[in-house]
């Protein structure tokens, strides 16, 4: 029987880290078909250092790191603040997908895979072991610690106008 992968993450860095990408490679030779499902904050669009990147965003990052992938193995997932509820909002999501196999949740660390089970999904889980010292968090706090952005390139500039207005709170 055809063995399917699902990963859930939120994938909130500029690049996929060693960690990401030993996930996702591994889980793309144990299996025979892979899905990502890529959480999304609520309320939608707001910015914040923890959930700074947009669904497309990250995506496309997905999709470029990993050509074997195409956008029907994206998915976005929202977070709507209840572990149990949102367990069965994935299974629900998974399950609409209509796949024909056995599907795994597949994680490592502390991963969404850990608690999918504690809360009672329906699929079987695949753990991963951790590729120790990556952290999507750490790497967020170095940037907001170490990064200057360069405001003599007008590209960095409109870029910021350009992510306030999507993404930011309005106050007109």
């Amino acid at each position: 029987m055809k063995k399917i992968g699902i990963i859930i993450g939120r994938f909130q860095v500029p690049t996929l880290h060693k960690g990401h990408l030993h996930l996702i490679s591994s889980v793309l030779e144990l299996t025979d078909e892979v899905h990502i499902f890529i959480g999304t904050a609520k309320p939608e669009n707001q910015f914040t250092p923890h959930d700074s990147l947009p669904y497309e965003a990250r995506r496309a990052m997905i999709l470029d790191s990993y050509p074997i992938l195409t956008e029907s193995n994206i998915h976005e997932i929202p977070d709507i603040g209840n572990w149990e509820l949102w367990v069965k909002d994935l299974d629900a999501r998974i399950e609409n997908l209509n796949l024909n196999g056995e599907i795994f949740i597949c994680g490592s660390r502390d991963s969404v895979a850990i608690k999918y089970k504690a809360f009672h999904g329906k699929f079987a889980n695949l753990i991963i072991p951790e590729l120790k010292g990556f952290s999507g968090t750490n790497a967020r706090k170095q940037i907001e610690q170490e990064y200057e952005p360069d405001w003599n390139n007008e590209e960095n500039r409109k870029l910021v106008i350009w992510l306030a207005s999507k993404y930011g709170k309005r106050n007109d």
